[in-house]
This record gives structure tokens, sequence and C-alpha cells, in this order.
């Protein structure tokens, strides 16, 4: 849903006319869209810079899978990683706005973390079966 733009999001909500605004509940500086939760909102920008990378640099939603590898990154691993990311990302700011969750920054760089430490055990067991 993410890479087509169809990502539940406020601007989305806004076009259907179920909410009359978009703003971003996070930040309150632009219209809630898929590229702005994943890239542009300011606690996704901390989220990026916290795992090195520049959000600036990365691509509009829809063509994530156009991003080329930054600083120190393995290229095999990016597709995955960048998704996983950006779900924990979109997760944790849904969470915040519709669970009341504080806005945390170590929540889901932490996700991130475990989620990848489980899938590199669990491709660790399937290789050695």
């Amino acid at each position: 849903l993410l890479v087509q733009n169809r990502v539940q999001c406020k601007h989305s909500l806004k076009k259907k006319n179920v909410l009359d605004e978009d703003c971003c509940d996070i930040c309150r500086a632009a219209a809630e869209d898929a590229d702005h939760i994943i890239a542009k909102c300011n606690f996704a920008k901390n989220f990026w810079a916290h795992l090195g990378w520049d959000a600036e640099r990365l691509p509009l939603a829809a063509e994530l899978w156009t991003t080329k590898p930054q600083a120190g990154f393995p290229s095999q691993a990016l597709p995955t990683m960048l998704l996983l990311c950006c779900w924990q990302l979109w997760k944790h700011q849904h969470d915040v706005v519709f669970r009341s969750a504080p806005l945390y920054l170590p929540g889901p760089l932490q996700s991130c973390k475990t989620e990848t430490y489980c899938g590199a055990t669990a491709s660790l067991l399937l290789y050695t079966m």
C-alpha cells in the first residue's frame, strides 16, 4: 500500500470526505500523506537520522524501490530493511495518533532492531535446515 500511495493517512481520508482537514497530528506542519509520514515529518527525519540516513535523500513513497544504499549500508538487504523501517515508523505514528501512545523515538528504532534480529535468525534457521 505504501509504494502505491494507498496507505491510510489523513490526506486520503480528506479526499474521501471523511475528514475536514489533513494536517499531520505529529508535527502540525503539513498534510499527512505517505511521503510526509515516511520522510517529511520531523519525527520521521529524526528516525532516519538515528539510522544514519538522510531523509531528504529518500525518494517519494511510490519510488522507494529506486533508493540507492547510503554510506555503509549493504545493498542486498536494502529493500527489505527500508520497508521494515517504513512499516515501524508508520505503525508508531499510528499508535501515537489512535492509541494515545507517547511520541517516543526509541520505540520504532527498537522495533526495527528486534524485527531485523528475528528475521536474520529465521533466515539462518531456514538456511541450516
